[in-house]
């Protein structure tokens, strides 16, 4: 989604978010990965040192990142134009 910018393309008039059904279903597989990714890390952990910690970690980032992008507007409404957000 371009930036928004109200001098540019005015006022906010509606803004389109996903549905909270999505947004709750796709945040909790986020979650049990995460959680699935750090219990992974600490059964597995006894010949390969401090990798299985790092993947998890990464996991984890990647995981809370993407649960913050889903909370963002898809669309916004403007009065001079139509700002949807492509993946």
């Amino acid at each position: 989604m371009d930036t928004y910018k109200e001098e540019l393309y005015g006022k906010i008039l509606w803004t389109c978010y996903r549905s909270k059904a999505y947004i709750f279903l796709l945040s909790l597989v986020y979650v049990i990965a995460s959680a699935a990714a750090i219990i992974f890390a600490i059964t597995h952990n006894l010949n390969h040192g401090i990798i299985f910690y790092v993947l998890a970690a990464l996991v984890v980032l990647i995981s809370l990142w993407r649960i913050n992008r889903v909370h963002y507007p898809v669309a916004l409404i403007c009065e001079k134009k139509l700002l949807v957000a492509i993946p």
